[in-house]
């Protein structure tokens, strides 16, 4: 079901989520020879590999639902500076439904579209995901930024065997990669190893079963994937991305999903302050982050919840702070 990201299931000693996940867009990338990082609001683009303290970071948000275009675009206008849009293709709906969106949205917006919504991948073919992948660059291909190939593979609503799971993201990679597309895979993060059962669920784990190497290496951030909840500062989520970035060494890296669970999610519905709280948390450890993991870092965020939260929410409070989360963090992109 559309929206339905994870499922919280006891199992011996541990707490498993459920988890699926959405389309991405993300920010202004070129598309051709090597890895290129573009400037904010159609700067030229930087080679990454020198971009040194000049790299201009990605900030934006999720469409976890079809939506209007216009609806969409009305709150990001609000917003100074270029956005990048992560767009959630539901289960069961065509993709030449998601057609106007991501055209409009690529107007005046960067696009990161998710290939397979990480619960759904279980049910999933590497034939059938191989077919997928092939009609969305067909139909959307122009207007595409990054392709988010990979949603938190390493849970086990994602499948049952890591080199299963791992085979249907190698497919995909590879069928954007042979057309100039830029790809990216969002591992979930967990703070210690009692939040998960597997053994290859730690993203270092599964990591090695990718033969391919993203242009983006994210990380999937949910205080309620573990039981009692996590709650990283960024030290260890520093830590994490920079040993995922010597396992893929030209990777950009950064965060590619926060949010505040609720009643869908099987836990309380969180209230307009803890919604506050998350974003305001996150996007604050973006300067410390950037510390930690130097130049190969871009930020991202990608908050889950926007059409919950903003387009669709009778209370604008949240949409006010993340507004200014988001303004923020384009300023010091400015800046760098």
């Amino acid at each position: 079901m559309s929206g339905q990201r994870r499922q919280r299931a006891a199992t011996p000693a541990r707490w498993l989520l459920a988890l699926g996940v959405a389309a991405l867009t993300v920010g202004s990338l070129a598309v051709g020879v090597g890895w290129l990082l573009p400037g904010r609001g159609g700067g030229q683009a930087v080679d990454a590999r020198d971009a040194g303290d000049g790299a201009v970071a990605l900030r934006g948000v999720t469409v976890e639902q079809l939506i209007g275009p216009d609806r969409a675009l009305s709150f990001l206008e609000q917003v100074p500076g270029r956005e990048t849009v992560r767009v959630v293709l539901e289960p069961g709906r065509p993709l030449a439904d998601y057609a106007p969106l991501v055209r409009e949205l690529a107007a005046q917006a960067d696009v990161m579209l998710q290939l397979a919504d990480s619960s759904e991948l279980a049910a999933l073919s590497e034939d059938e995901v191989g077919a997928r992948a092939r009609a969305a660059v067909k139909l959307f291909g122009d207007h595409v930024t990054i392709w988010e190939v990979g949603n938190e593979p390493n849970g086990q609503w994602a499948g049952s065997d890591a080199s299963e799971i791992a085979g249907k993201v190698n497919v995909a990679a590879q069928i954007v990669r042979a057309t100039g597309g830029k790809t990216a895979v969002t591992f979930n993060y967990w703070d210690r190893p009692d939040c998960y059962s597997e053994d290859w669920e730690d993203p270092l784990a599964f990591a090695p079963f990718l033969d391919f190497e993203p242009d983006y290496v994210f990380l999937s951030v949910y205080e309620t994937a573990c039981v009692p909840p996590q709650h990283p500062d960024a030290e260890p989520l520093g830590e994490v991305l920079n040993q995922l970035g010597a396992r893929f060494p030209r990777a950009l890296l950064g965060i590619g999903e926060i949010g505040a669970q609720g009643a869908e999610d099987g836990l309380p519905e969180p209230d307009t302050t803890e919604k506050e709280r998350v974003a305001r948390y996150y996007h604050g450890l973006d300067s410390k982050l950037r510390e930690i993991v130097g130049n190969r870092y871009v930020g991202g965020y990608f908050w889950w919840y926007f059409v919950r939260d903003v387009l669709t929410a009778e209370d604008p409070r949240f949409w006010e702070v993340l507004r200014g989360e988001l303004a923020n963090s384009g300023a010091s992109t400015q800046d760098l």
